[in-house]
Protein backbone atom coordinates (compact mmCIF):
# COMPACT_ATOMS: atom_id res chain seq x y z
CA UNK A 1 0.00 0.00 0.00
CA UNK A 2 1.10 3.61 0.45
CA UNK A 3 4.08 3.33 2.74
CA UNK A 4 6.45 6.26 2.66
CA UNK A 5 7.74 8.77 0.19
CA UNK A 6 5.38 10.55 -2.16
CA UNK A 7 2.80 7.74 -2.09
CA UNK A 8 2.59 8.07 1.68
CA UNK A 9 2.29 11.85 1.47
CA UNK A 10 -0.49 11.59 -1.12
CA UNK A 11 -2.28 9.03 1.02
CA UNK A 12 -2.09 11.22 4.12
CA UNK A 13 -3.36 14.27 2.20
CA UNK A 14 -6.16 12.31 0.50
CA UNK A 15 -7.38 10.74 3.71
CA UNK A 16 -9.03 7.49 4.64
CA UNK A 17 -11.21 7.20 1.53
CA UNK A 18 -8.17 6.78 -0.72
CA UNK A 19 -6.88 3.94 1.43
CA UNK A 20 -10.29 2.26 1.43
CA UNK A 21 -10.53 2.45 -2.37
CA UNK A 22 -6.92 1.31 -2.76
CA UNK A 23 -7.52 -1.78 -0.61
CA UNK A 24 -10.70 -2.53 -2.54
CA UNK A 25 -8.83 -2.17 -5.85
CA UNK A 26 -6.16 -4.64 -4.71
CA UNK A 27 -8.78 -7.10 -3.42
CA UNK A 28 -10.57 -7.02 -6.79
CA UNK A 29 -7.57 -6.83 -9.14
CA UNK A 30 -4.52 -7.96 -7.19
CA UNK A 31 -1.41 -5.93 -6.53
CA UNK A 32 -0.38 -3.58 -9.29
CA UNK A 33 2.77 -4.91 -10.98
CA UNK A 34 5.80 -2.68 -11.38
CA UNK A 35 5.38 -0.47 -14.42
CA UNK A 36 1.58 -0.65 -14.34
CA UNK A 37 -1.12 1.61 -12.91
CA UNK A 38 -4.42 1.51 -11.07
CA UNK A 39 -7.01 4.25 -10.51
CA UNK A 40 -9.01 5.37 -7.50
CA UNK A 41 -11.01 8.41 -6.59
CA UNK A 42 -9.16 11.36 -5.08
CA UNK A 43 -10.32 11.20 -1.49
CA UNK A 44 -9.80 14.71 -0.07
CA UNK A 45 -7.58 15.87 -2.94
CA UNK A 46 -8.83 18.47 -5.41
CA UNK A 47 -8.63 16.35 -8.55
CA UNK A 48 -10.81 13.79 -10.29
CA UNK A 49 -8.61 10.71 -9.93
CA UNK A 50 -5.46 9.34 -8.40
CA UNK A 51 -3.55 7.22 -10.87
CA UNK A 52 -1.38 4.88 -8.81
CA UNK A 53 1.81 4.15 -10.75
CA UNK A 54 4.15 1.47 -9.41
CA UNK A 55 7.70 2.44 -10.20
CA UNK A 56 10.76 0.25 -9.88
CA UNK A 57 13.09 0.04 -6.94
CA UNK A 58 16.52 0.77 -8.43
CA UNK A 59 18.27 -2.59 -8.67
CA UNK A 60 22.01 -2.27 -9.25
CA UNK A 61 22.20 -6.03 -9.85
CA UNK A 62 20.07 -5.55 -12.98
CA UNK A 63 21.10 -3.75 -16.14
CA UNK A 64 20.44 -0.04 -16.43
CA UNK A 65 18.16 -0.82 -19.38
CA UNK A 66 16.03 -3.12 -17.20
CA UNK A 67 15.51 -0.35 -14.63
CA UNK A 68 14.85 2.24 -17.34
CA UNK A 69 12.24 0.07 -19.07
CA UNK A 70 10.28 -0.39 -15.84
CA UNK A 71 10.26 3.35 -15.13
CA UNK A 72 9.35 4.10 -18.75
CA UNK A 73 6.38 1.73 -18.42
CA UNK A 74 5.18 3.37 -15.20
CA UNK A 75 5.30 6.87 -16.71
CA UNK A 76 3.89 5.85 -20.11
CA UNK A 77 1.02 3.90 -18.53
CA UNK A 78 0.21 6.87 -16.28
CA UNK A 79 -0.05 9.14 -19.31
CA UNK A 80 -2.05 6.53 -21.22
CA UNK A 81 -4.53 6.12 -18.35
CA UNK A 82 -4.88 9.90 -17.93
CA UNK A 83 -5.63 10.15 -21.65
CA UNK A 84 -8.19 7.34 -21.43
CA UNK A 85 -9.86 9.15 -18.52
CA UNK A 86 -9.89 12.34 -20.62
CA UNK A 87 -7.91 14.27 -18.02
CA UNK A 88 -7.10 17.83 -19.03
CA UNK A 89 -3.92 17.84 -16.96
CA UNK A 90 -1.80 15.42 -15.01
CA UNK A 91 0.81 15.85 -12.28
CA UNK A 92 3.36 13.07 -12.00
CA UNK A 93 5.96 13.08 -9.24
CA UNK A 94 9.46 11.87 -10.05
CA UNK A 95 8.46 8.21 -9.71
CA UNK A 96 11.07 6.00 -8.04
CA UNK A 97 13.64 8.79 -7.57
CA UNK A 98 13.15 9.12 -3.83
CA UNK A 99 13.07 6.17 -1.45
CA UNK A 100 13.23 3.72 -4.38
CA UNK A 101 16.71 5.01 -5.25
CA UNK A 102 16.36 5.62 -8.99
CA UNK A 103 19.10 8.15 -9.88
CA UNK A 104 17.43 11.55 -10.31
CA UNK A 105 19.34 12.64 -13.45
CA UNK A 106 18.46 9.36 -15.17
CA UNK A 107 14.87 9.58 -13.93
CA UNK A 108 14.47 13.00 -15.54
CA UNK A 109 15.86 11.68 -18.83
CA UNK A 110 13.43 8.75 -18.77
CA UNK A 111 10.52 11.10 -18.05
CA UNK A 112 11.49 13.39 -20.95
CA UNK A 113 11.98 10.51 -23.39
CA UNK A 114 8.69 8.93 -22.31
CA UNK A 115 6.76 12.19 -22.71
CA UNK A 116 8.15 12.63 -26.22
CA UNK A 117 7.25 9.04 -27.14
CA UNK A 118 3.75 9.39 -25.69
CA UNK A 119 3.07 12.55 -27.69
CA UNK A 120 4.25 10.80 -30.84
CA UNK A 121 1.77 7.93 -30.44
CA UNK A 122 -1.17 9.74 -28.79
Amino acid sequence: MHGGGVAGAISRAAGRQLDIESRQYVEENGKIPTGQVGVTGPGNLECKYVIHAVGPVWDSSESEAFNINLLHSAVFNTLKKANELECESVAIPAISSGIFGFPKPLCSKVFFYTLVKFVEVA
